[in-house]
């Protein structure tokens, strides 16, 4: 008999480990996601708010919309960098003081360690007392430079309590409690003792509840028996203790359930006196009437436990489901039914109603998956799917079990999970992947290094453009596979200043494809931060130019030249001619500006034909080209009128220069489909020096006027400007 009761004492004391642990998970997962929450909205809400690219008014409504969707969120807070209030937005009114109190009270201590390097994403503050017990989650705003101020987020924690702890507590049967990690009761029955510290004279007169104490807030988890003397009655009293450490951001938090022996040591007392007073059937009646009433007392405890268990998830949001599956019925909670809009009321407990709802597409693989479970081929389900709604629409589930009931065959009997939602889950992965998949299609060159430079991926754009494929590229800095030459090292280093400075860096250079081919690129580099404005990796998209740049300079090109001869056309010529005239003045030398022009040329055209003309044209070009110096410049005007800058050069070496190319066309055997040409050729010519005071608009008149005196006073000649006669010039 006393074996049975220690045996059900012992599971008793297992079944309140297990809620301890159950409780200080979803505190820590619920508390956890808050904080996850509130820490993506300091790094994109509240930084874009500082930086001025969001107003104040769409931070208040968003804060607003949180407070209503979760009751354990009293406000918020945001604190500039010089420490004053910006937004404040709280559940109601009464809220307000509370809050400021809070606020004040931490935000000294959160500014001074968010300035240190590599700081916790957020920090964690308890205020609890008799009346109040709150949670303050501090958090810091950053960008490229630095800290620009701190969100405070307050939490009631009474919600969580009447949720979690108040459900635990039956008469004299057990109690739960909560502890800071540096031992401030949070939480207990007694709002008494709420808010004191355990080590400063709480427990001075039970030396061993001191040392249950340390072991509580050191170790994450445990079970012991104490005895004390009860203050009230005077009688020592032996309880049983379990407990869990939660956590949240950086605290540790202590989630304990005490119990008192008492109903035990009782029901072993009164079995003692029976065995001693009682004999034979009457003894084993009453002892089996005994043991029959504790088994039900143990299985209400069991069942208490389970609901709690329930309560537990239900908080998380998750959907709990417990399958008989001998007698093929299963228990859905209202959660699991309300995920997918039924009322509790609307679904029976078939498992059919799982079945049924499940899509085609996914209806297979979630029956193979369940039913390896069942033949003990997995130590756990769990599997993704859809689920029909009762609007018909379908939700994403995620969902985990395990079985643990099986009979002495080792067939299962009994098996109990989860449903979470993750429909929004699965339409951030689908989006992920569209992004994937457009990065990894984009004919644009995609390359994310990390903080060093160092390759970690590269799309097939870039294996394309360059002719490295992932292997080759991965773990190396992309100047070593891609820097055309040394002279593009201040490009460079303006790339590297720019992008470790947080910055967006843009521009146009040349790149080497493992070939060693040159190609021109147009290239975007990106830092990414993280949520303390420092940079997690670099994401540089290069587009290839080569083929614009190829068309442009073609264009250019075209743009100078005279298509028919290859030499400078009108516009550049006369460019040229300007710089020239700049450069004669500054070096306070002397050039000599030509105009040259092809006798009789039309009379080539009209006898021959304009292909002969322009076989003339070319060979004349040709031939004045090869007669000048490299530093000349040579230019058709148009038609059959040609030009010429002599640079440095003065009168005299210009006659010289002159009369020798006339001399050359002269004797040039021009010859067009074996017909034989006799070409000649008229100069007339003008000198500028530092001195003269014509432009260039002048010095072509000059020019002009000397070759039009050489066509139509003599033939085939060569005529200086200054010797032309002061009369006939037109």
């Amino acid at each position: 008999m006393e074996n049975a009761i220690k045996k059900n004492e012992h599971l008793f004391n297992e079944n309140q480990f297990v809620q301890t642990r159950i409780i200080a998970e979803a505190l820590t997962r619920e508390m956890g996601g808050l904080a996850s929450t509130t820490e993506v909205l300091a790094g994109t809400l509240f930084s874009e708010m500082a930086d001025g690219s969001a107003d104040v008014s769409e931070v208040r409504n968003y804060l607003k919309n949180q407070i209503r969707k979760h009751e354990v969120i009293n406000g918020y807070l945001y604190y500039d960098g010089a420490g004053k209030v910006q937004v404040e937005v709280g559940r109601d009114p009464s809220t307000t003081e509370i809050m400021h109190k809070v606020g004040s009270s931490f935000l000294r201590i959160a500014r001074k360690e968010f300035r240190k390097t590599g700081s916790a994403p957020y920090l964690t503050f308890t205020y609890v007392n008799s009346a109040e017990q709150l949670l303050a989650f501090a958090f810091p705003v950053r960008n490229g430079k630095g800290p620009r101020g701190t969100v405070i987020q307050v939490i009631n924690l009474k919600p969580l309590f009447e949720l979690y702890f108040v459900p635990v507590r039956y008469g004299d049967c057990c109690a739960s409690f909560m502890l800071s990690g540096r031992g401030v009761v949070v939480y207990d029955s007694d709002a008494g003792i709420i808010g004191k510290n355990v080590f400063q004279g709480l427990h001075e007169e039970f030396p061993e509840v001191i040392a249950l104490d340390r072991r509580m807030v050191n170790e994450p988890e445990g079970r012991a028996e104490f005895r004390f003397i009860d203050r009230m009655t005077g009688k020592k009293v032996r309880k049983l203790l379990s407990w869990h450490a939660a956590r949240i951001g950086q605290q540790k938090y202590v989630v304990g359930i005490a119990v008192p022996d008492s109903i035990i040591a009782g029901t072993v007392a009164e079995s003692r006196y029976i065995h001693l007073f009682s004999h034979g059937v009457l003894v084993v009646l009453i002892l089996l009437v005994i043991y029959t009433l504790f088994l039900r007392w143990a299985e209400q405890r069991i069942k208490d436990s389970e609901k709690r268990l329930v309560l537990a998830f239900e908080g998380n949001r998750d959907g709990v489901w417990d399958w008989n599956i001998s007698k093929s019925e299963v228990y859905f909670s209202p959660r699991w039914k309300e995920m997918l809009g039924y009322k509790d009321d609307e679904i029976c407990s078939s498992v059919t109603e799982w079945q049924s709802r499940i899509h085609p597409d996914d209806s297979q693989v979630a029956r193979e998956l369940l039913q390896k479970h069942l033949n003990d081929e997995t130590d756990f389900y769990e599997g993704e799917y859809r689920m029909r709604c009762r609007d018909g629409s379908y939700k994403w589930v995620l969902a985990r079990g395990r079985v643990y009931a099986r009979d002495r065959f080792g067939k299962p009997e009994r098996m109990i999970g989860t449903n979470t939602d993750i429909t929004q889950k699965k339409k951030i992965e689908i989006e992920i992947l569209k992004l994937s998949l457009a990065v990894e299609s984009s004919p644009s060159a995609v390359v994310i290094t990390d903080p060093t430079g160092a390759i970690e991926y590269v799309n097939r754009g870039f294996e394309e453009i360059t002719g490295y494929c992932i292997e080759e590229a991965r773990g190396r800095n992309p100047s070593e596979l891609v820097k055309s030459s040394a002279e593009q090292d201040d490009i460079y280093h303006d790339l590297w200043v720019t992008i470790t400075a947080g910055n967006v860096w843009r521009g146009e250079l040349t790149n080497r494809t493992k070939g060693g081919e040159t190609y021109w690129c147009r290239l975007s580099i990106s830092p990414v931060l993280d949520g303390y404005g420092k940079v997690t990796n670099y994401v540089g998209i290069q587009e290839d130019l080569t083929e614009l740049k190829n068309k442009e300079a073609e264009l250019e090109r075209l743009a100078m030249i005279d298509e028919l001869t290859g030499l400078n056309n009108r516009r550049h010529f006369m460019e040229l001619a300007a710089i020239e005239m700049s450069r004669t003045v500054r070096n306070e030398s002397a050039m000599c500006l030509v105009f040259l022009d092809i006798d009789h040329f039309k009379r080539v055209n009209d006898t021959y034909g304009h292909d002969c003309g322009d076989y003339v044209l070319k060979e004349f070009s040709t031939l004045v080209k090869n007669g000048i110096r490299d530093i000349d410049i040579f230019g058709r005007i148009g038609g059959e009128e040609f030009s010429l800058i002599l640079t440095n050069t003065d009168v005299h070496g210009a006659g010289i220069l002159l009369e020798r190319l006339r001399m050359s066309v002269e004797q040039f055997n021009f010859s067009y489909r074996d017909i034989p040409l006799h070409i000649t050729c008229s100069f007339g010519f003008c000198m500028y020096s530092a001195d003269c005071p014509e432009n260039l608009e002048g010095l072509l008149k000059q020019a002009d006027r000397a070759l039009y005196f050489a066509k139509h006073n003599g033939r085939n000649t060569t005529v200086f400007f200054d010797d032309l006669p002061e009369y006939g010039i037109e």
